[in-house]
């Protein structure tokens, strides 16, 4: 089982569980349609609107987190010129670890779309932590540095998918997110003691 099927299980694909949110409430379905409907109907391109459309009422929860990820790259991410860094990147951790205990613990589809959202745009914190690291080493290395990070970061891409299946084929899709919340609070608080104050 795949993460994509446990989120699709979670929103009413196959049969819910115990302890899962029986389905996607049709209003909720149509709201979402109706508002990538116009997005994308500005933007004038017919093919992204049933694209999205599809995915949209197909995988709300996936489609949530990326679209929520996709908006924390383009906001969030720029306030690491404005605010100042360690603050910033402990804050937008300390949603996500919120967002996803909400995530396992939602008793009803619109509080796990909702909170699905909100932890997809609150991981862009780890896109902050690039320009700190930049800051924090000598200019002759700060190609290395930046190279390092991001290396680590695909790698965490790659090895999250097989890693969130076996956590929820042993445990279940809930369980994936309550490892995810621990895991981000040890990371939290190792920032918390190495990150430098950085305006």
């Amino acid at each position: 089982m795949t993460v994509k099927e446990t989120g699709e299980n979670a929103i009413g694909k196959g049969k819910p569980g115990p302890g899962r949110p029986k389905g996607l409430p049709n209003k909720t379905t149509q709201l979402l349609k109706d508002a990538i409907l116009k997005a994308a109907s500005e933007a004038g391109d017919g093919d992204m609107v049933v694209y999205l459309t599809k995915q949209a009422q197909e995988n709300p929860g996936p489609f949530l987190a990326l679209l929520g990820y996709a908006l924390g790259l383009l906001l969030l991410v720029q306030l690491v010129d404005l605010v100042e860094n360690r603050r910033l990147i402990l804050r937008t951790l300390a949603c996500a670890i919120v967002a996803a205990i909400g995530t396992a613990m939602a008793p009803t589809p619109v509080i796990l779309l909702a909170a699905t959202f909100i932890l997809g745009a609150s991981c862009a914190a780890i896109q902050m932590v690039v320009p700190l690291v930049a800051s924090m080493v000598p200019p002759e290395r700060r190609g290395q540095a930046i190279g390092d990070v991001m290396s680590g970061l695909m790698i965490g891409i790659l090895l999250s998918r097989p890693a969130a299946s076996l956590i929820a084929d042993s445990w279940n899709w809930r369980g994936y997110y309550v490892t995810s919340a621990v895991l981000m609070t040890v990371l939290a608080g190792a920032l918390a003691r190495y990150l430098p104050t950085l305006q």
